[in-house]
């Protein structure tokens, strides 16, 4: 037998009716299975073979534990068009229906610049038809498309953060020059006194040997609260062929911080850094922070993305892409039940126990989103 086609790996998935979407040959399958989302790839590299963070492995690390995969596989015919990347939530195991989508790095769709539109619209009518609420994260260039489903069903929108963005001059100096003199003159005090205490910066470690070093500092720094999330950060660095794994270390040949994260193109993205709290009054932090912007600029990067925020001293000289959380709701009966009592436990729980909430009803919390 000869190997199956992508679209035969398809045919047990929840598929969409094979009714029109924007022409009567566009449909759509909902796919969970991760065997199936990782046979996607060879069609992903076809069209975006410059961007590995578009991998289905990548995808796939980077889902957490309360929420499984969800792709949605727009064909035209016989041709597969493209897929939108998402995630459905889940409570004790079961689907709740409500499924997230983040295209804030633009990794949420993919497909040829000339059918993007044609497969949102497909895949977003197709989840309605099985899903009770979709939260999409989008930029402003999206907002017209999904304005347009108004007609069908309700639709609103809020303001949202995600990532902060850091540009990065052609030089060094270039940077230091727009730093505040209060923020240079710590910086190259800290990293004056970092190598008088004989730590040196590491600009490439092996993937096993950066793990042994993140998990030898994860119970040393205030990451340790989520476990969880430190072992998606490094199944999502050992997908990636352009990884970057950075580090401090001491002249006893300990690491005292390490960072991770990636290349996309000449853009950064840094998606964990760990520091030991034993030496706060270090700034290591902001120690090898400088030494990563300081190599990538050498490298030719022109911008530095830290995953889910900055702090500070340069988040001070970052920004946040304008950004829209476009909830979408089904009209059916039960689904506005399940969301009027939710609004009611917004209501009365406390500020902490939001971070679910906020996904059924839009106002519970703010209107800037955590999409982990």
């Amino acid at each position: 037998m000869g190997k199956p086609d992508q679209l035969d790996l398809l045919e047990n998935e929840q598929a969409a009716p094979r009714a029109p979407a924007v022409s009567g040959r566009w449909s759509a399958a909902i796919v969970f299975s991760r065997e199936k989302i990782a046979a996607l790839a060879p069609f992903v590299r076809s069209v975006e073979p410059e961007r590995p963070i578009l991998d289905p492995s990548f995808y796939l690390a980077s889902i957490m534990p309360e929420w499984r995969p969800c792709v949605v596989v727009v064909s035209e015919g016989q041709r597969m068009a493209g897929l939108l990347y998402c995630r459905e939530r889940v409570v004790a195991g079961f689907g709740t229906h409500i499924v997230v989508g983040d295209d804030s790095l633009s990794t949420m769709i993919v497909a040829r610049r000339e059918d993007q539109d044609r497969v949102i619209d497909c895949a977003v009518k197709a989840l309605l038809k099985h899903k009770a609420a979709l939260r999409l994260m989008v930029d402003p260039g999206k907002l017209p498309l999904l304005r347009g489903l108004e007609a069908l069903t309700e639709v609103r929108f809020t303001r949202a953060e995600r990532h902060a963005h850091l540009e990065l001059p052609p030089a060094f100096d270039d940077f230091l020059a727009k730093l505040g003199p209060h923020h240079r003159r710590n910086l190259r005090n800290f990293r004056r006194k970092s190598e008088q205490a004989g730590n040196e910066f590491v600009s490439e470690l092996r993937y096993q040997d950066f793990c042994v070093a993140a998990k030898r500092l994860v119970g040393k720094a205030d990451f340790s609260e989520n476990t969880t999330n430190f072992a998606r950060c490094l199944a999502m660095i050992g997908t990636m062929q352009t990884a970057i794994m950075i580090g401090l270390r001491a002249s006893n040949g300990d690491f005292v911080s390490v960072a991770g994260g990636f290349h996309d193109g000449r853009r950064a993205i840094v998606v964990m850094q760990l520091n030991d709290r034993a030496f706060t009054r270090a700034s290591l932090s902001l120690v090898l922070r400088s030494h990563l912007i300081e190599n990538l600029i050498e490298r030719g990067s022109r911008e530095l993305v830290f995953w889910a925020g900055s702090s500070a001293p340069l988040s001070a000289y970052c920004v946040s892409p304008e950004l829209w959380i476009a909830h979408i709701d089904s009209g059916a009966m039960r689904w506005r039940i399940a969301r009027e009592a939710a609004a009611i436990a917004a209501r009365l729980a406390p500020r902490a126990s939001r971070r679910w909430i906020k996904w059924v009803v839009p106002d519970a919390d703010s209107e800037h989103a955590d999409h982990e």
